[in-house]
């Protein structure tokens, strides 16, 4: 295995115990995005993700959950990049801006 791909693995492995134990709701889900979503993570590099909420839930109604999962990856030093939306905003998104289009289909739930 090559180091990119060991350093994503060991990132999914951290990034799941964080994920869970920040009681997002259901029908949430974390999303690889950039090089980390192509399974590819190089060394000091930041770690892309989507925050993906369920349709009709907006980032304010659950920003606590949100804070406490990117201050948790702070806190075991990941230097994370992220984004947080709903599905409806991932295709609106998509549909201006070309860069969004190949970052989501890039990436890995």
């Amino acid at each position: 295995m090559s180091l990119t791909r060991g350093l994503a693995r060991l990132t999914d492995a951290a990034l799941t115990e964080l994920w869970i134990g920040t009681l997002m709701p259901p029908g949430a889900a974390l999303v690889a995005a950039g090089g980390y979503g192509r399974g590819e993570l190089f060394p000091h590099s930041d770690v892309d993700v989507l925050l993906l909420l369920p349709p009709n839930v907006a980032a304010t109604e659950i920003k606590t959950p949100i804070e406490r999962f990117v201050t948790a990856c702070w806190d075991v030093g990941l230097e994370i990049g992220s984004s947080v939306r709903n599905i409806d905003e991932c295709a609106a998104e998509a549909a201006t801006d070309v860069t969004v289009q190949t970052a989501l289909l890039e990436s890995q739930i």
